[in-house]
């Protein structure tokens, strides 16, 4: 917990939009935004109507998810109180 608040669920995109003392820059939103439409049809092989996740995602996909995540991080990261 940080900044007095709790992060639950899934989905990134609320969980930014929740923050009160950090706004996150739409650049954020937008990678938060891929990521969570990711995570029901990349994870579940019943997630997609037809076929398995392996038949929409490709290695290209993956690293735009990969980098998104990164960048995600890396905003976290910046506005985490230091622990020394």
């Amino acid at each position: 917990m940080s900044h007095n608040m709790d992060a639950w669920g899934h989905a990134i995109t609320p969980m930014l939009r929740r923050l009160e003392k950090v706004q996150a820059p739409k650049e954020v939103v937008k990678l938060a935004q891929l990521l969570d439409v990711y995570y029901i049809p990349t994870r579940y092989p019943n997630g997609l109507a037809e076929g398995i996740p392996a038949d929409y995602f490709n290695s290209e996909k993956a690293s735009e998810a990969l980098n998104a995540a990164d960048e995600i991080i890396r905003f976290c990261e910046a506005h985490l109180p230091e622990t020394r």
